[in-house]
């Protein structure tokens, strides 16, 4: 009975134009991928700085893998931890301007494991209405409220007339992947301190290309305020396998804070721990992210440019966002597939993604700029959006 109602459930989602596929690829080089028999500019890579090939980070990798092997044998809170570890998440607290931090297999392990720590019935989740990290989905676990909030003004008007939690904690991406746009910051750092919040920045997809280093917006905050206001921010969350061009995520904060998810996480004593080799290219990664100021200012540019030419109604993303990711909107999917099949045809691939649900009949193309493009890349690219009849209907 139940494998029925699933194939249905599968048979609508085709209907909608919704359903998923896992489309091998052939290969992935020089900005570019062989997917489908073809050979395409490729703009939906994560790997900002084309970090996951450089030889200091697989190198790493390949000398800790013969020395410790694939599996670390064990959670980290028995025998899982191993020397790679503490010295990554050393150089990862350091990196992120915080005291401690604590590596986990993946995203949603590590906003799980820091939200079911630290969180109970009582206490509220205030979540930005783009996110995409599951922290909604822990603090229901929870028995945790959750409030969405459009704007730092719709959160500031929740702060005011909010009675009767125990504790109250702020999503938020600083680096929005649905619209490419960043997070105000400083008005949430200032709207958190003033109501006695609890911020949790998850920096997933701002690592490496936001801020001189690349360490996020936590460090665009910290030079804005000119104060190191990290050990401020209760949390920080971030998937290091988009902008570090590794693999698993990271929970920094206070030392305090990482004990805590240690001893109180509801995940972490029964989930392997990441493998030793890859914090080992973490480490290495972090060193090389660090160098690549010019790839970063680079990045942005080539982003700025392609924005330029997509019409005010077609473009999501703010034209002013220093950001990697340009995104346009329609609002129908279909419409979406369209461009993307358009853009296809003429050797450029990117990603349609459906709106939030099922009653929302729009999609979006995102595209994603990183190092490994060149300014042909972003010639044609140009050209075929000029070519194709954008529009939001």
């Amino acid at each position: 009975m139940i494998l029925a109602e699933l194939k249905n459930d599968l048979e609508k989602l085709a209907l909608h134009g919704r359903l998923r596929e896992c489309m091998p690829i052939l290969g992935r080089q020089d900005g570019c991928l062989d997917i489908l028999g073809k050979k395409l500019v490729d703009f939906s890579s994560w790997d900002y700085l084309s970090i996951s090939t450089q030889r200091e980070v697989t190198r790493a990798l390949q000398i800790t893998v013969e020395e410790r092997g694939i599996s670390p044998g064990s959670s980290r809170t028995v025998t899982g931890t191993a020397v790679q570890h503490l010295s990554a998440e050393k150089r990862l607290a350091d990196f992120l301007g915080t005291e401690s931090a604590l590596m986990l297999s993946s995203r949603n392990q590590a906003m799980w494991s820091l939200v079911t720590a630290v969180a109970t019935e009582g206490d509220i989740f205030y979540a930005d209405e783009h996110l995409q990290s599951p922290a909604s989905d822990a603090a229901y676990l929870v028995n945790a409220s959750v409030e969405t909030f459009k704007d730092v003004s719709a959160l500031e008007s929740l702060l005011r007339t909010a009675r009767g939690h125990r504790r109250r904690f702020i999503v938020v991406d600083s680096l929005s992947p649905v619209n490419g746009a960043t997070a105000d910051l400083s008005r949430l750092y200032a709207a958190a301190t003033r109501y006695e919040c609890n911020l949790i920045i998850d920096e997933s997809f701002a690592l490496g290309i936001l801020g001189p280093r690349g360490a996020g917006g936590g460090e665009v905050l910290a030079i804005k305020l000119n104060h190191p206001v990290q050990r401020n921010i209760f949390a920080f969350v971030a998937d290091l396998s988009f902008g570090i061009g590794c693999y698993g995520a990271a929970v920094a904060g206070s030392k305090t804070l990482i004990d805590y998810v240690i001893n109180r996480s509801r995940s972490l004593t029964v989930d392997a721990a990441l493998p030793a080799a890859i914090a080992a290219a973490t480490e290495a990664a972090l060193n090389a992210v660090e160098l690549k100021l010019a790839d970063r200012e680079r990045i942005l540019t080539m982003a700025q440019r392609v924005k330029g030419v997509i019409p005010a109604p077609v473009l999501l993303t703010p034209l002013d966002a220093a950001s990697p990711i340009v995104v346009m909107l329609s609002k129908k999917l279909n419409v979406a597939h369209e461009i993307a099949a358009a853009l296809f045809r003429r050797g450029i691939f990117v990603e349609v993604l459906p709106r939030a649900t099922l009653f929302d009949e729009g999609g979006i193309v995102r595209m994603i700029f990183t190092s490994a493009h060149t300014e042909k890349h972003i010639d044609d690219l140009v050209r075929a959006l000029s070519e194709i009849q954008l529009r939001s209907e």
